[in-house]
């Protein structure tokens, strides 16, 4: 916002105060849009000053400066007091001359209200009020400051409303939300009244009249771009046309995955608030404000525009369409699409706008208008209010609407203003309103931002591209607090939608600006509120430098009655890879390498699949895509107790028949084996049974025990039985066996023995063995072979076996021991048991570098290294074997020797299992002549990379040069997760893989066994992804003769933290002569002649960023004054002004850069530029003294105080 007036030079003095003043006075309270200012700040260095005592009279003419102190300290005393002008007064003047003076004709003028409209006591107080700003009304000018024959009167009902419009003689034009229009002189036979006699009148208390206002007209004026900060104006359907010669282009994809051409920071038109505020993170995430309405209560917007769709047009007596352009300009860095492929993005893209056009085209309003805006914006229950607009005083109407829309529960955000000036703005200042002050890129006050203890938020608004009027496709940059405003709005949008949705009215107003205050970044400067917010800290996300937050089980750890369950994880920050384990080893991530253990986690049909046993420990890490990071582990042990579902029935011989007299035990299997509760009930019934007692052991003779051993007494009865087992907690679940019980053979086996003892089988092999190994033998001595046996193994998942012509095949499954059983089927119950093991077979073999050529010098060696698969393997030794044969040549636990006398040739080197898999790897070696004094140098022995490029082309590999009297030589990284190399004749390729920072060590050696090597160290690490310069927080871009001004550096690092040698910045001058800058971005004015000069700075480390910003010499101020006044008196409610003056240490061209500041609230001030010519404003509200200080801020330290003294307004 701006407060621009019309301020006049030449001619009579003394007429152009009395214009000024009522020009002032409407301006003082104009709504205006908020555009930035030139480059204007706080002056660096302190001074001495001399404050001179306020007269009681009128201010000065020319010829009595103001209180000033010395650029170089010195006290400055003030002109002889009897220059002519001296005791002029800047006060608006006496109202009583511009209204009757008596009440008996006001009564002639307005009927009054009658007794049942009496006031309260309320109604009274607002009197009380209106009287307080009896000197802005009464030296403002009808139908230039305000409607004609207007008046705005609040009231509870329409029929109130129309009673005080009787009561002032007018016509109720308008009602709307408690506020009543009304039009005076509606009976022409009463004396015709003016809209300050009705607001004069109705401030009496012997008046039965309501409290009327003026309907002000609120102004704003299009500061001038050349002059104030320069804006810029791109349309992209012309560029496009222009660049491409109509022709489609590939689509242009954002450092993030979005296409806007904003979101990138080599586009002239980047939107660098995003990065301050973290928004491509919380887009990220999903949290885009989706579905919050936020008004815009400014000059409209363009219709059809592309980048703004989402959006509702109120009419409140404007019109909808924006002739002006902010609106459109506002509402687009609040809520432009994303990812559209065209401008930039609304910090809040999936909000929704309400437009009310409340400013005409010219940017001024009503302040009926403004009102009705905010209360249709109530009406429509929106979430949030943007208010890019205001004055310099109160006004209680306009204080009540603001108070009923946060009661609603409307979070209303308003400019603070950009005056230069720490004193309060309207709306901004309101108690139920939320002040938003302007940043520069360095994160300080921007130049022309106000400040006070009123902020509550600053935000970026200096360079802020966004939708403009002129096209559906145009663009525009501009500055102020008109910008920072949206920018927090649009922040606001997004944590308003993550607010609990049983919060409502003002409650939901407080639990918004609790959240945004907790997440305010540091700013630099005071009297900026809590700071920026920073939507990564307000939505619990992790920034682009730090690692992200430990994954979340979103399926709670615990106990399950289920058998398995489908675990789901996420990460609470966007652009993360999960990994997991399952195998109860925790997964890491080191040196840009994963563990082996290490499972992509994938979301697909709820998460992974976790159980099957009664113990899982699921470990999971989250790495950030953007900088490679890792998270802390996350670990969760899921137990499972779920009830048997099934019952298997073996017997542990493996046969089914048993003789008298003997007993066979069966087990029962249950599943899942991991059941808690696997108790078993067995129950024996006999085939063909007739009588219960068919089943009685005592009659049968035969039984079964709690262990589900069978026993068959010598004179049991022969059949076949029916074994059950059955769950003892579901009788339902349940399973039979089939046994027969035999008489007892007259030859029956009495022994069964083999010469396999033991069985040990690779995973993969087989063992056979031999039915003529084993030997039965009967009770007659007589003998057979185990062909007729019954053959089981009792853990077949470890070991499998068939049957081949009374042979048995044994097969290796996995790594494990079990057993193998051979039965006798006579019921005898011999039995022969063999043990198994089996070991994990290598599957295959590799020799390191195999890919490489690799030769042997006469006379020298070199070592191979066999590698084993898998690790599991139980023998991992290998063989190791050459061919042909050659004289000279052995090859020993992989050395391979070539003797002096060995002829050159080629030889395969194999090295076999030696576990008997077969598993082989061959590696070709020439045996090559003798060369003496072989070298081998690089010509660098360190080198940095980048982890990723920028959009700079920062390089993410280097290419070292080799120089090696060999051709045989390799490379090797240390850390090849973060480091890959490549080379072949006298060149070496580096690469960063992407994966992590850090360091790896690079070794070149010689493959021909003169064992010469060489070293390299690479540095891994992350380029910064923009840079910005701006003034130190608060300063302009005018530096003064002698003076010094710090650029202040700004890196965005998307791609993660950055090494300290990238804030390595070079520096130039455009024209060192007007400005020249040291190697740390500090410049000194050395002209005190006005140059435009541009500072460079360049980064050092490869990543290849460029940033300029435009500075510009002017003079050492040695002297400021305000006007000519010695002293200034006003009244409560009065307005003043004086010209700004500026006195140059070489009589050279000032910068008339400067910060206007009042010691305390109550004195509102301010600094304007005019047709041309700069202006210090000051308007009272209280009465009481202050002081006002006018300081340099373009490296001078003069300044000049004043002692201001504002005084009860006149009876």
């Amino acid at each position: 916002m701006v407060l621009v007036t019309d301020l006049y030079e030449g001619g009579d003095s003394r007429e152009m105060r009395k214009k000024f003043v009522k020009r002032s006075l409407a301006l003082a309270l104009a709504f205006t849009i908020a555009f930035g200012e030139t480059g204007y700040v706080l002056a660096e260095e302190p001074a001495q000053t001399v404050e001179f005592d306020i007269s009681d009279g009128d201010a000065g003419e020319p010829g009595a400066p103001a209180d000033v102190s010395g650029g170089d300290g010195t006290e400055v005393p003030g002109e002889d007091a009897d220059k002519p002008g001296e005791n002029e007064d800047v006060s608006a003047g006496d109202v009583s001359g511009n209204v009757p003076e008596t009440s008996g004709e006001l009564e002639e003028m307005f009927p009054g209200l009658t007794e049942e409209y009496a006031l309260t006591a309320a109604g009274m107080e607002d009197k009380t009020i209106l009287g307080n700003y009896a000197q802005e009304w009464g030296g403002a000018e009808e139908g230039v400051d305000y409607a004609e024959s207007e008046i705005l009167v609040e009231a509870e009902t329409e029929e109130e409303a129309n009673a005080y419009a009787q009561a002032f003689n007018g016509t109720l034009t308008d009602y709307f939300f408690g506020v009543a229009v009304i039009t005076l002189n509606a009976d022409d036979s009463l004396p015709e009244a003016s809209v300050k006699d009705a607001v004069y009148a109705s401030s009496l208390e012997e008046m039965a009249l309501p409290a009327a206002w003026p309907n002000y007209y609120r102004y704003i004026e299009d500061v001038d771009a050349e002059e104030i900060v320069e804006e810029q104006t791109y349309d992209f359907a012309a560029a496009e046309e222009e660049e491409s010669g109509g022709q489609e282009e590939e689509e242009f994809m954002g450092t993030d995955g979005y296409n806007d051409p904003f979101l990138t920071t080599t586009n002239g038109g980047y939107q660098w608030q995003h990065s301050v505020l973290n928004s491509q993170l919380a887009w990220a995430a999903g949290y885009r404000g989706k579905g919050v309405k936020v008004a815009v209560l400014d000059t409209g917007i363009l219709a059809g525009h592309d980048d703004v769709s989402a959006v509702k047009t109120i009419d409140v007596g404007y019109g909808t369409a924006d002739g002006h352009g902010h609106g459109t300009h506002v509402s687009g860095i609040i809520g432009a699409k994303l990812n559209n492929g065209t401008g930039g993005a609304g910090v809040a893209p999936e909000c929704y706008i309400y437009s009310i056009k409340v400013l005409r085209d010219t940017g001024s309003g009503a302040s009926s208008t403004i009102i009705k805006g905010v209360n249709q914006a109530v009406n429509n229950r929106v979430d949030i209010i943007n208010m890019s607009l205001g004055g310099a005083l109160y006004s209680k109407v306009e204080a009540d609407a603001y108070q009923r829309a946060y009661e609603a529960g409307i979070a209303v955000f308003c400019a603070a203003g950009n005056e230069f000036s720490n004193s309060a703005h309207y709306p901004a200042a309101y108690k139920s309103t939320i002040s938003v002050a302007a940043l520069d890129k360095s994160m300080g006050k921007a130049y022309f931002s106000n400040y006070d203890s009123g902020v509550r938020y600053s935000a970026p608004g200096v360079d802020i591209y966004s939708t403009y009027k002129d096209s559906a496709s145009s663009y525009k940059s501009m500055s102020g607090t008109s910008q920072a405003t949206p920018v927090t709005a649009g922040a606001a949008a997004v944590i308003w939608a993550t607010l609990p949705s049983n919060l409502s009215g003002k409650a939901k107003v407080d639990a918004l600006l609790k959240k945004m205050d907790s997440s305010c970044s540091k700013v630099t400067g005071k009297g900026l509120g809590k700071g920026c917010i920073d939507l990564a800290k307000a939505l619990g996300l992790t920034n682009n430098e730090a690692a992200p937050k430990k994954p979340e089980f979103v399926t709670k750890p615990g106990t399950y009655t289920s058998t398995s369950i489908r675990v789901a994880i996420k990460s609470p920050d966007p652009d993360c890879i999960i990994y997991y384990s399952t195998d109860g080893k925790p997964v890491t991530y080191k040196n840009g390498k994963l563990s082996d253990n290490a499972l992509q986690y994938s979301s697909t049909n709820g998460g992974i699949t976790v159980g099957n046993q009664a113990n899982v420990t699921v470990y999971a890490i989250a790495l950030k895509r953007s900088n490679r990071l890792v998270s802390p582990a996350l670990s969760g042990r899921f137990t499972f107790k779920p009830k048997v579902s099934s019952i298997a029935i073996t017997s542990t011989n493996g046969v089914s028949t048993l003789a008298q007299g003997t007993s066979l035990t069966l087990k029962a299997a249950c599943t899942p084996d991991y059941a808690p509760d696997k108790k078993i009930t067995w129950s024996l019934e006999r085939y063909n049974n007739n009588t219960a007692s068919d089943n009685d052991p005592k009659v049968t003779g035969v039984s079964i025990n709690a262990s589900g051993k069978v026993t068959a007494s010598k004179t049991a009865l022969t059949g076949t039985y029916l074994i059950t087992a059955k769950m003892a907690n579901n009788n339902s679940v349940k399973k039979t066996f089939t046994i027969k019980v035999c008489a007892v053979s007259s030859n029956p086996v009495t022994s069964i023995t083999t010469k396999t003892k033991s069985v040990t089988v690779n995973t993969g092999a087989a063992f056979t063995l031999a039915a003529t190994d084993v030997t039965v033998t009967r009770k007659n001595k007589t003998t057979y072979n185990g062909s007729s046996l019954s053959w089981t193994i009792e853990d077949s998942s470890i070991a499998s076996m068939t049957k081949n012509n009374g042979n048995v095949v044994i097969t290796g499954n996995k790594a494990g021991k079990t057993k193998l059983v051979g039965v006798a089927t006579d019921g005898s119950g011999k039995m022969v048991t063999i043990p198994i093991t089996v070991k994990q077979a290598v599957t295959s073999v590799t020799i390191a570098n195999s890919g490489t050529a690799m030769c042997v010098r006469q006379g020298k060696s070199v070592k191979l290294t066999a590698n084993v698969f898998p690790t599991t393997a139980a023998n991992k030794k290998v063989k190791w074997s050459y061919s042909p044969a050659r004289e000279g040549i052995t090859v020993v636990n992989g050395v391979v020797k070539a003797a002096k006398n060995a002829k050159p040739c080629n030889i395969t080197v194999t090295a076999t299992a030696a576990d008997g898999s077969g598993a082989s790897a061959n590696y070709v070696i020439s045996i090559i002549e003798e060369e003496k004094n072989t070298t081998l140098t690089v010509d660098k022995k360190s080198v940095d990379i980048f982890r990723t490029t920028n959009n700079k082309g920062a390089a993410t590999s280097a290419t070292v040069a080799v120089n090696c009297s060999s051709p045989y030589w390799s490379a090797t990284s240390s850390a090849p997760g973060l480091v890959s190399v490549t080379g072949s004749g006298s060149k070496l390729t580096i690469k960063a893989t992407g994966n992590g920072t850090g360091t790896a060590t690079v070794t070149v050696a010689t493959t021909d066994g003169t064992n010469k090597k060489a070293t390299i160290k690479v540095t891994v690490k992350n380029p910064a992804t923009n840079l910005m310069i701006s003034p130190q927080g608060g300063r302009s871009n005018y530096v003064a003769k002698g003076t010094t001004l710090k650029l202040i550096p700004t890196f965005e690092t998307a791609s993660g933290k950055v090494n300290a040698d990238a804030k390595k910045l070079t520096w130039t001058s455009s024209n060192p002569s007007a400005v020249k800058v040291d190697n740390q971005g500090r410049v000194t004015g050395m002209s005190d002649r006005s140059y435009k000069v541009t500072i460079t700075a360049k980064t050092n480390d490869g990543s290849n960023l460029v940033a300029t910003y435009v500075v510009v010499s002017c003079d050492k101020v040695k002297k400021i004054k305000v006007g000519y006044a010695r002293a200034y008196s006003l009244e409560v409610g009065e307005v003043g002004s004086g010209r700004l003056y500026e006195t140059g240490t070489s009589y050279g061209t000032c910068s008339y850069a400067v910060d206007v500041k009042s010691n305390k609230e109550g004195l509102t001030v301010g600094y304007t530029v005019s047709n041309g010519y700069p202006y210090i404003t000051f308007a009272g509200n209280k009465v009481g003294t202050y002081t006002v200080t006018v300081s340099c801020i373009d490296g001078s330290s003069a300044k000049a105080t004043y002692k201001v003294i504002v005084k009860p307004k006149s009876k």
